[in-house]
């Protein structure tokens, strides 16, 4: 009984019926918290989150994966969550959302494709939008409304602050497509340092259960399925709450938390984490739930297929000629050459959704290509590094963030 009501606390805290939101998190934790809207090129509106230190030059921004959210970075709490303890050693920290996550908004023109997307507009359009609001914000704070008139060329060499991102596996692949493209552009990104947890982009080795069930249906059904603007997610407040009832009961009985966590090292490549995070965290990782698409799905199919890392196949060479001025899309590595900024890449030896193979052939790609990087393996599944993150690794990512 006691074991219930610990796990029914974290689950629905403070009280049952009530919607834990990021900014009750924080502030519960005793952190101030601000909230942006940000409009993306294409029409999306997404939330942006702050722990605020306007004064502070040193900032961090953080970008969650797949089936995940902004709330991911503070879910735990006080209780050793990565977010706060970036706030505590002086950054002014910043939490993203792709679209996909709640509360869902969009201009009306995009409301009838809302789901209609890849990891192109993730990188392309998500992480435009957000590192270029962050910033304004910035610059407008350190320096005052005038610098914004200043041209992109001198605004890189007067920017006034430094700018460390963070990215999660889906949130890593978005953010080297965002610098690939910033590349290819000639475009400032606005970013110092980057760090990518477990990234998606190779997966050539020991795909998970899970994903090779996806590949299957979308080689049976992707074409169809595209074409329908619907998001996977878990819909109404009845079935949430069912969810969150039955990860308590899971949780609390060993028998059925033992089944459980069986199912899930099954569909996700032996991954221990996932059974450690799911049930205990269930009732605010719901009420935060994000959704993705199918294109999501095909795009994920279509590089495993190409056993690297491309762009979106829009499926025929006139559309793939109209976006990418080529008949087949082009690698993300294509531009690695070009990228100007430290890139630490993190693996997990745990991790059964992108194995530390996988990751370490991404960073390889980089290092070939002339990119400052480094590779560095932990022992942790892949939502260990969010939602777990042990002593050692948290110490390691703050160390690598204060670098210049």
């Amino acid at each position: 009984l006691q074991s219930t009501a610990c796990v029914l606390r974290a689950s629905m805290k403070p009280k049952a019926g009530h919607k834990l939101s990021i900014e009750d998190t924080v502030t519960n934790a005793g952190y101030p918290v601000e909230k942006y809207s940000v409009e993306t090129y294409d029409g999306y509106i997404l939330d942006l989150y702050r722990i605020p230190r306007p004064g502070s030059r040193d900032v961090a921004m953080f970008q969650h994966g797949m089936m995940d959210s902004a709330y991911g970075w503070v879910m735990k709490g006080d209780e050793g969550a990565i977010a706060f303890a970036a706030y505590d050693r002086g950054f002014d920290v910043f939490l993203a959302n792709f679209r996909g996550a709640p509360p869902r908004k969009c201009k009306a023109k995009v409301s009838n494709r809302f789901w209609k997307y890849s990891f192109n507009e993730l990188g392309m359009y998500d992480m435009t939008a957000v590192v270029g609001k962050i910033n304004c914000i910035k610059e407008e704070e350190l320096v005052g409304p005038d610098s914004m008139d200043a041209s992109p060329g001198q605004q890189k060499e007067k920017r006034p602050y430094k700018l460390r991102v963070v990215g999660h596996s889906l949130g890593g692949a978005a953010l080297l497509i965002y610098l690939s493209t910033a590349a290819k552009l000639g475009r400032d990104h606005h970013i110092d340092r980057m760090v990518l947890l477990s990234p998606a982009g190779i997966h050539t080795h020991k795909l998970p259960l899970l994903a090779r069930w996806l590949c299957l249906a979308d080689r049976l059904l992707g074409a169809w399925l595209t074409r329908l603007n619907f998001g996977m997610t878990v819909y109404g407040s009845i079935l949430r709450v069912g969810a969150q009832k039955f990860a308590v009961d899971v949780w609390s009985l060993p028998g059925p938390r033992g089944l459980f966590n069986i199912l899930l090292r099954l569909l996700f490549g032996g991954d221990t984490s996932f059974g450690d995070v799911m049930a205990k965290y269930m009732g605010p990782y719901l009420d935060s739930m994000p959704g993705i698409c199918w294109g999501i799905v095909r795009h994920g199919h279509q590089i495993v297929r190409a056993k690297t890392f491309v762009l979106y196949d829009y499926g025929s060479e006139v559309q793939n000629l109209k976006h990418y001025g080529e008949a087949h899309p082009p690698k993300v590595s294509s531009e690695y050459g070009n990228i100007d900024i430290p890139i630490d890449v993190v693996a997990g030896r745990k991790d059964g959704v992108v194995p530390p193979e996988n990751v370490h052939a991404q960073y390889v790609e980089l290092r070939e290509r002339g990119v400052e990087a480094t590779y560095t393996e932990f022992d942790c599944g892949h939502l260990n590094f969010i939602h777990q993150p042990s002593e050692d690794f948290t110490s390691f990512l703050l160390s690598r963030l204060v670098l210049e």
